[in-house]
């Protein structure tokens, strides 16, 4: 029997969030001016810090596999991190003569959130930052970000898709977590099409936020809607992007919905995931078709909230919950990130979480419509 642990890879950053509540959005654009501003918060992003941290908050024994640089931010990342626990940085490779990445997150008064992000470190993560000999005590491996790491998808995904043979050749559960490209970044012209029917078969949980997915298989889709997807979306849309992705390979698929929660779909045949058959009745998790609301909560901050509900879904999966439980599970975690500005100063305990649950925490009232 695996130990229960969780190994997180892929990207991480320090983000810098000036405090713009009180900056009309005119201001960011205004020359010759100077405008006051409040505090600057700081604190790492990313999924590797996003996920990872709160999985670890969630009570969850949790491996960051990843790699920062030796500079001045690199440093900030890895102090940072281990204010939460110093173990958390131990498999955490520093590089010399590198530097780390970082984004700025602008949020200026009654207006969403805007990123400004130098990848550093992040250009060169590959295949050898990850210490194989760890998954041996590893349950599941989930990365994340794979556009914002160039080397992982050059080639049409050759090196992704060599790390993910090689990590479900170990007999470890594995996840994978997306970011909305950059139009104009080091993947711009990455063909995400054929990245996806390369790697998924390698990929037994995949829940991408439904802007990312739409953006990667139904370009044409995302771009009529100005990358607005929420108002379009149907569950027959949802459903018949969920089955191309299990017919890519996937075992589980679903996407992040934000204010309107999540969506889960399975394969009807799970007999042949061998890995995921370790952890969970296989039986009660095929073929389901669900839809969880999110949860009623007073939003203060977004950052990190769809990494935080998907740390929410895999920590469930790891207790061998089934499918109701475990989406559920990811919406709460989720709802939580979002009741504070930090992207994991608000995750609770999953006993916390579980008696909120069950005290009668309220969901929201929208609906999908057919």
């Amino acid at each position: 029997m695996r130990n229960q642990k969780i190994a997180v890879a892929g990207h991480l950053c320090l983000d810098l969030h000036p405090d713009l509540k009180s900056l009309p959005a005119n201001a960011l654009i205004t020359p010759g001016k100077v405008f006051e501003i409040g505090n600057l918060g700081i604190g790492t992003g990313g999924s590797v810090s996003n996920t990872g941290i709160s999985l670890f908050k969630l009570g969850v024994d949790t491996q960051l596999l990843t790699c920062v640089g030796d500079d001045m931010v690199s440093q900030m990342i890895l102090e940072s991190i281990a204010v939460h626990h110093p173990i958390l940085i131990e498999n955490i490779k520093i590089l010399e003569n590198q530097n780390g990445s970082y984004t700025m997150v602008f949020s200026p008064e009654n207006q969403d959130r805007t990123l400004i992000h130098y990848p550093g470190i992040n250009e060169n993560f590959g295949i050898e930052h990850i210490d194989f000999e760890l998954l041996n005590e590893t349950a599941i491996f989930h990365l994340g970000y794979p556009p914002l790491l160039p080397r992982l998808v050059n080639e049409e995904g050759f090196e992704l898709e060599l790390l993910y043979s090689k990590v479900k050749d170990s007999g470890v559960v594995t996840s994978l977590d997306l970011s909305l490209p950059d139009p104009h970044g080091n993947t711009s012209s990455a063909d995400w099409k054929k990245i996806l029917k390369r790697v998924l078969p390698f990929v037994e949980i995949f829940l991408p936020s439904i802007e990312e997915i739409v953006f990667m298989l139904r370009k044409s889709d995302y771009l009529t809607w100005n990358g607005e997807v929420l108002p379009y979306l149907t569950k027959q849309y949802m459903e018949d992007l969920a089955d191309e992705i299990l017919e890519l390979g996937a075992a589980v698929s679903g996407f992040k919905l934000g204010n309107l929660g999540m969506y889960l779909k399975t394969s009807t045949d799970l007999r042949n995931f061998h890995n995921l058959e370790t952890m969970v009745d296989v039986s009660e998790w095929m073929g389901v078709n669900l839809w969880q609301p999110a949860f009623q909560v007073e939003v203060q901050g977004t950052t990190g909230a769809g990494d935080s509900a998907y740390a929410g879904f895999l920590a469930e999966l790891l207790q061998g919950s089934g499918p109701l439980q475990t989406l559920k599970m990811a919406c709460a975690v989720g709802a939580c990130n979002v009741e504070d500005a930090d992207s994991v100063r608000g995750i609770l305990t999953r006993k916390e979480i579980l008696k909120r649950i069950d005290q009668g925490w309220q969901v929201s009232s929208e609906v999908l419509p057919s």
